[in-house]
């Protein structure tokens, strides 16, 4: 049996969504080649304005996996959105889950109506778990 001692670094990736009238769709935030052990947090820059969309981040086969479905109004300037309902200026850190991703895309999923205006920050805090394994910003 070959045991293989190697140092696991953790990186950051960061991805800022504007919004101007975004239709209803997806929109790539990551990619993740190989395997992958990550958090995804999001961060409202500015307000976030819509009449009636809502907004989830997940990978397209679960749209809503990583973070769920709120309404993208929910989310203001210096909110943390990691579930639900986004807090602002302060959460526990230990709400945003660890995931494992192997060779999938990250998205943010826009449903319901078009996103007026605003800005996200998304952060991806990651370890590559393979000798090949990268995260590619969309």
């Amino acid at each position: 049996m070959l045991l293989i001692d190697r140092k696991i670094s953790w990186q950051q990736a960061l991805k800022e969504v504007a919004f101007d009238d975004t239709p209803i769709g997806s929109i790539g935030l990551f990619e993740i080649k190989g395997t992958v052990k990550f958090k995804l947090i999001a961060i409202g820059l500015t307000d976030v304005v819509s009449t009636s969309a809502s907004i989830s981040a997940g990978v397209s086969e679960a749209t809503t996996a990583l973070i769920p479905l709120t309404s993208a109004s929910n989310i203001t300037q210096d909110s943390i959105w990691i579930n639900s309902v986004p807090v602002k200026n302060l959460t526990l850190y230990d709400d945003a889950q660890w995931r494992i991703g192997v060779n999938t895309n990250i998205i943010l999923n826009v449903t319901g109506d078009s996103v007026d205006s605003g800005k996200i920050l998304f952060i991806l805090e990651y370890q590559c778990l393979d000798d090949n394994a990268k995260v590619i910003v969309s």
